[in-house]
C-alpha cells in the first residue's frame, strides 16, 4: 500500500511481541529494521521510542554498552523534540543500565532526573516506579531509612 510509516510501526510492534516472547535476538533485528525506516522517513519520535525498545532487547542479550548507547540516543532525540515523558523513559532506562554496570552514583542521578521529567509530564505512576528504583539502590547500599522514605 506504500504506507512506509505504517510499515515501520508494524515492524516495531512485531519486535515488541518477539521481545515479550523472549526472542530478544529476533526482536533486535526487527527493531533495527524499523529504526532505519523511521530514520529514512524523518520520524524522530518513532526513532526515539524504537531506540528505547531496542535498548531493552540489547540489555536482555547482555549488550549493556549497546543498550546504554540506545538509551542515550533516545534521550537526545526526545530532548530535541521536547518530549518530557520520553526523556523520562530514556533516563529511567539509563539508570537501569548504569546500575547493572555498577555505576550507582550515575544511576541515581539519572533516576532522579527521570522522576523530575515524569512529574513535569504529569505521569505520577511512572514517577512512583522510578522512586522505587531509587529505593532499591538505597536498600542495596544499606541506606534503609532513605529507601523507606522513597517508597513512602
Amino acid at each position: 500500500m506504500g504506507d512506509r510509516s505504517g510499515e515501520a510501526s508494524a515492524l516495531k510492534n512485531l519486535a515488541d511481541v518477539l521481545d515479550d516472547l523472549g526472542d530478544h535476538g529476533e526482536a533486535k533485528k526487527f527493531y533495527e529494521i524499523a529504526l532505519n525506516l523511521f530514520r529514512q522517513l524523518g520520524q524522530e519520535d518513532g526513532v526515539a521510542v524504537t531506540l528505547i525498545n531496542l535498548g531493552y532487547a540489547q540489555k536482555d542479550l547482555g549488550d549493556l554498552a549497546g543498550a546504554q548507547r540506545a538509551f542515550e540516543d533516545s534521550f537526545a532525540i526526545s530532548s530535541k523534540l521536547g518530549n518530557e515523558r520520553r526523556q523520562a523513559q530514556a533516563l529511567n532506562s539509563l539508570g537501569v543500565i548504569l546500575s547493572r554496570r555498577g555505576n550507582i552514583e550515575e544511576a541515581a542521578k539519572r533516576y532522579n532526573q527521570a522522576v523530575q521529567h515524569f512529574r513535569e509530564s504529569g505521569d505520577r505512576s511512572d514517577a512512583a516506579t522510578v522512586l522505587a528504583n531509587i529505593a532499591i539502590l538505597l536498600q542495596n547500599e544499606g541506606r534503609l531509612d532513605e529507601a523507606q522514605k522513597k517508597l513512602e
